[in-house]
C-alpha cells in the first residue's frame, strides 16, 4: 500500500509533469534563459535552478542551436563552482555573443522585454530556457508578447518529477502552486 507522502508525490509529480513544455530543437537566433535563481554574490551553483538553467542554455549554445545568449535579469554569474561553465561564458561575454536586459518583476516583464530585443534585431523566434513546471505558462507569455519560442526545459534538480519521490516535497508543493496560481492570474491579465 503506498503511504500517504509516496501518494501526494506521484500526484504533484504528475501534475508538474503536465506543465512541461519541450519544443522540437531548430536553430535559433537566440537562446533566452530566464532569470531569477542566482545567489546574491552572482554565483549560479550547481544543483539550483539557477545552475540548471544555465547548464542547459549553454548546451544549447554548445550544439550550435544559438549564437546568441539573452539573460533577463541578472543572470551572469561572476563566480560560480561551474568552473568550466563560467569560462565558457566569461569566453562568449568577450566576444559578444552575450545580452543581459534589465531585471524583470516576472516573467510577463521578461516577455515583453525579449520580444522588443527581438523585434529590433529581427528575429522571429529564439530557444526559452526555464525550469520544467515553468514552460507551459512562460511559453504562451511570449507568444503573446509576440515572439514565438521552443520551450527547452532546463534540469530539475530541486525534485525528481518521473518517479513520484521528492527530495523536496515542499518545494515541489510551492511550484505547482506558483505556476497553478500564476496561469489564472496571468490568464485574467491578458498575459497568456
Amino acid at each position: 500500500m503506498l503511504s500517504v507522502v509516496r501518494l501526494l508525490s506521484l500526484l504533484i509529480g504528475w501534475r508538474l509533469r503536465s506543465f512541461v513544455r519541450q519544443g522540437p530543437l531548430r536553430r535559433c537566433p537566440a537562446v533566452v534563459m530566464l532569470g531569477g535563481g542566482v545567489m546574491t554574490n552572482g554565483t549560479a551553483l550547481s544543483g539550483t535552478s539557477g545552475g540548471d538553467r544555465l547548464e542547459r542554455t549553454l548546451e544549447l549554445v554548445r550544439q550550435g542551436l544559438a549564437e546568441r545568449i539573452v539573460f533577463t535579469g541578472r543572470a551572469i554569474p561572476l563566480r560560480s563552482d561551474l568552473s568550466e561553465v563560467t569560462h565558457e561564458l566569461e569566453s562568449l561575454r568577450f566576444k559578444g555573443f552575450v545580452d543581459e536586459l534589465r531585471p524583470a518583476r516576472n516573467t510577463h516583464e521578461e516577455a515583453v522585454l525579449v520580444s522588443r530585443v527581438a523585434r529590433e534585431r529581427g528575429w522571429e523566434e529564439a530557444l526559452l530556457v526555464t525550469n520544467p513546471s515553468h514552460t507551459r505558462r512562460a511559453t504562451a507569455t511570449f507568444r503573446r508578447a509576440g515572439l514565438n519560442v521552443v520551450p527547452c526545459p532546463s534540469r530539475e534538480s530541486r525534485y525528481n518529477l518521473d518517479r513520484g519521490s521528492c527530495k523536496d516535497l515542499k518545494r515541489a508543493v510551492l511550484d505547482l502552486l506558483h505556476e497553478e496560481i500564476g496561469w489564472w492570474v496571468y490568464r485574467l491579465r491578458g498575459w497568456l
